[in-house]
């Protein structure tokens, strides 16, 4: 994650890796989904794959409200 914390109303950006065997996997498709306070959150931003350093982003922005404040990113690689 880009910060050590976050807080209601933020927006959340997270760098994600693929590797296999210690080497990139560049091309993988990315998918994440984000929860919070068990409510499916809308993903803002997925890059769609793995650059060469096998590397992605994704942002989303938490709910103005929190009454948990349970958030959870779940990102596969396909």
């Amino acid at each position: 994650f880009e910060a050590a914390s976050y807080s209601a109303g933020d927006t959340v950006a997270a760098a994600v890796e693929l590797k296999f065997k210690e080497r990139p996997v560049a091309g993988a498709a990315v998918r994440a989904v984000a929860v919070a306070d068990d409510q499916v959150l809308s993903v803002v931003e997925v890059q769609p794959m793995t650059g060469a350093d096998g590397r992605a982003t994704v942002r989303f922005d938490l709910p103005r409200q929190l009454e948990r404040g349970d958030v959870r990113l779940k990102v596969t690689f396909a």
